[in-house]
């Protein structure tokens, strides 16, 4: 294997992509970015996006299909939303057997 000047400096590549993360100021575009994480084999996906408020269900709905549609079940799918207001209020969801459910706060 020919290693970059970078990576034999340092004496190290990486071997393999445990997380994926994507982040997409609009939310109207984040379904490109779900797409895109759903084509690589990666343990761990992530999304940050912000929405608003009533977007959240649709943008939800329209995730699953994309990742179902892809087949992808292997990987754990975390997607935050950060609502602005005041400050931002950050919502978190996980895929669980192809939905994604609401994480809770702790109290």
């Amino acid at each position: 294997m020919t290693l970059h000047p970078w990576a034999k400096k340092w004496k190290r590549t990486a071997q393999k992509i445990l997380i994926a993360l994507e982040h997409e100021l609009k939310a109207e575009s984040s379904g490109q970015e779900v797409h895109k994480l759903s084509i690589y084999s990666i343990p761990i996906k992530i999304l940050i996006t912000y929405p608003e408020q009533s977007q959240i269900p649709s943008l939800l709905q329209s995730y699953e299909q994309i990742i179902n549609y892809s087949n992808d079940t292997s990987s754990k799918w975390l997607i935050i939303f950060g609502i602005k207001s005041n400050k931002i209020e950050w919502i978190g969801y996980k895929l669980i057997h192809g939905k994604f459910l609401r994480l809770q706060e702790d109290l």
